[in-house]
């Protein structure tokens, strides 16, 4: 069965169906040219403004900001994986000890128990 768009269809430039789009051998639309650096500022464009003070100061602001807050944050972070590596190591021994009771008769205890460890274990490492 032949479908509709099957052969390349032609925009003002030859290869407009190819799959290698844009090269050195293929043509660029006029949309898609860059123009010159002197056509561009002929339109009004000129070149882009310099840093205004406000983008200074706020970026100054900003600096502050990090090295005000940056103690704080290091003792978060350094909270926060002291608890997941706690977490790794209660998570793996409860699947230890849930494997241990699932090869012995108390299987009904080892069953969650081990799912529990694996869980998490799993959200520890996430």
């Amino acid at each position: 069965m032949k479908q509709v768009q099957s052969a390349p269809t032609y925009r003002g430039y030859p290869n407009a169906g190819s799959w290698w789009g844009f090269g050195s051998a293929v043509p660029r639309p006029a949309a898609l040219r860059r123009r010159p650096r002197s056509e561009s500022r002929a339109e009004g464009r000129g070149p882009r403004p310099g840093w205004s003070w406000l983008h200074v100061v706020g970026m100054g602001f900003l600096g502050l900001w990090f090295l005000v807050t940056l103690p704080i944050r290091l003792v978060f972070w350094t909270l926060a994986l002291l608890g997941r590596i706690t977490g790794i190591a209660i998570g793996f021994s409860l699947m230890v000890v849930g494997m241990f009771f699932l090869a012995g008769p108390l299987f009904l205890i080892g069953i969650p128990l081990f799912l529990v460890g694996i869980v998490l274990t799993l959200r520890c490492l996430e």
